[in-house]
């Protein structure tokens, strides 16, 4: 039987197989929202850039965050944005390398961070204008608070194209 698995899963990839056209993005905007930059969910505005190929694939998002209240009990803002491109494009699914760049301020404290990064959009079938995001990296912080740190767990979000 596991002799067989590998055999049948490319049985079903070959008869399931079709030229896939990636999810055309260019000049539309996105909207919704993230935790791709910090710690502070963030409003998103996405832009997908006009380019002469479909399969090119640029965006640019700006994103920014408040909480009132966080666990180190005081006010924190976020201002940041990242700029995409597209590196592989599937009919319902998008990955992207990812640069982002954000100003964290709590209090009297501010860091800078820097984020490169890849992510997933991908988008539901039956509700092709709502893309769902997620992202994995490393973060440079810079500022009152310094490291390198990872980024992924569970950094997601979602947009809804126009």
């Amino acid at each position: 039987m596991r002799n067989l698995l590998p055999i049948l899963v490319l049985f079903i990839m070959s008869v399931g197989s079709r030229d896939i056209a990636a999810k055309d993005l260019r000049s539309r905007i996105g909207v919704g929202f993230n935790t791709h930059l910090g710690d502070t969910p963030a409003l998103a505005a996405r832009y997908g850039m006009p380019t002469s190929n479909p399969n090119i694939n640029i965006q640019v998002e700006a994103d920014v965050g408040f909480a009132p209240e966080t666990a180190d009990g005081g006010a924190q803002t976020m201002v940041g944005g990242r700029a995409l491109m597209g590196l592989v494009s599937e009919d319902n699914l998008n990955l992207y390398g990812v640069v982002g760049v954000a100003s964290m301020a709590q209090g009297d404290a501010t860091t800078l961070r820097l984020q490169p990064t890849i992510s997933i959009d991908w988008f539901l079938f039956g509700l092709e204008n709502l893309g769902l995001t997620t992202a994995w990296g490393v973060n440079v912080d810079m500022g009152e608070s310094v490291g390198l740190t990872t980024t992924g767990a569970l950094t997601a979000g979602a947009l809804y194209w126009f």
